[in-house]
């Protein structure tokens, strides 16, 4: 059997083209990281928003409360948040307008957008709202 011998030029082209990739990629890789995680929430700031959340929707019949704790998402350079709504039709079709209100509050609040989400009592996501 014979065996195929690879002219070194080719050998040496395909070096050159590993060579020069790594070097476009060294001197571009401050625009290749990304943006830094941004600005997050201090514990009081979390705290006083999710307060004035509780306040503003304490007489809402749906409004049932939050899920979680407002988190940063850095691929999506906003806030997240998870609300609960109360069982039923009128609070499934409310739940939309509930999550645009509450991410209305956190970018007033913050100035920063926001994805509010509301799940039901199942775990069900009723609404959804990407400011």
């Amino acid at each position: 059997m014979s065996r195929r011998v690879r002219h070194p030029m080719v050998s040496f082209a395909m070096f050159l083209i590993v060579v020069g990739m790594g070097f476009v990629v060294w001197e571009n890789r401050h625009a290749l990281k990304g943006e830094k995680a941004g600005q997050l929430l201090d514990q009081n700031t979390r705290t006083e928003i999710q307060d004035n959340i509780y306040e503003a929707f304490e007489q809402d019949e749906c409004f049932s409360g939050l899920r979680s704790n407002i988190s940063w998402r850095p691929n999506e350079q906003r806030y997240r948040l998870d609300i609960e709504v109360e069982d039923g039709d009128l609070c499934e079709q409310k739940a939309k307008s509930l999550c645009e209100q509450v991410a209305q509050m956190v970018k007033q609040q913050t100035g920063v957008m926001a994805t509010v989400v509301a799940f039901d009592a199942a775990g069900r996501e009723v609404g959804r709202c990407v400011l």
